[in-house]
């Protein structure tokens, strides 16, 4: 599968598989794929907590609002957590007044979506959650800036037919 298959395939699952439970091998390829991401100044300025069994529903109850109901039937949630950054990292963020764990965070969910895509699973990138209750449940004192749902989809998930994206003129401009 080329990358840009794989980006048009891959979309936000919300309705999973309550009977299926996602492999650990598939869960551990996924983090291994994500320890590939690029970072600033190679500092992975994160933490993964793969939350399985029984906690995954202390985690589910754990969303805001009620919202994202469909979340109780996915396999496992992977949450991400901000951590430290390393010297060169911490300096050229003070420097450039630049925010660069939450750009590294995102392009590290980025690999997490995609490798778990591959594998066959659903993902669904959720960040409405209490996060004291999240971060009491995983037992992190480190802001958690994204949840991952993941499962294997149901069988009434469905891609959606087209992607609703903006037209490449309104994002991209050349300059020469």
């Amino acid at each position: 599968m080329t990358f840009e298959s794989l980006a048009k395939k891959r979309y936000s699952c919300r309705s999973y598989d309550a009977n299926r439970t996602v492999e650990r091998e598939k869960l551990d390829k996924i983090i291994e794929t994500a320890n590939l991401a690029p970072s600033a100044c190679n500092a992975q300025p994160y933490q993964f907590f793969i939350v399985t069994g029984a906690k995954m529903k202390e985690v589910a109850e754990a969303r805001s609002l009620k919202m994202n109901k469909f979340i109780e039937d996915c396999g496992a949630f992977l949450v991400i957590c901000e951590g430290k950054y390393n010297f060169s990292a911490r300096l050229g963020a003070s420097m450039k007044d630049q925010d660069y764990r939450s750009i590294d965070i995102g392009i590290v969910c980025a690999h997490m979506v995609f490798q778990a895509h591959e594998l066959g699973l659903g993902t669904c990138i959720l960040g409405m959650f209490d996060e004291n209750k999240v971060k009491k449940i995983i037992g992190c004192d480190n802001r958690v800036r994204l949840i991952l749902a993941v499962g294997y989809p149901s069988s009434e998930s469905r891609a959606p037919a087209v992607k609703k994206r903006k037209p490449i003129h309104e994002i991209a401009k050349y300059i020469e």
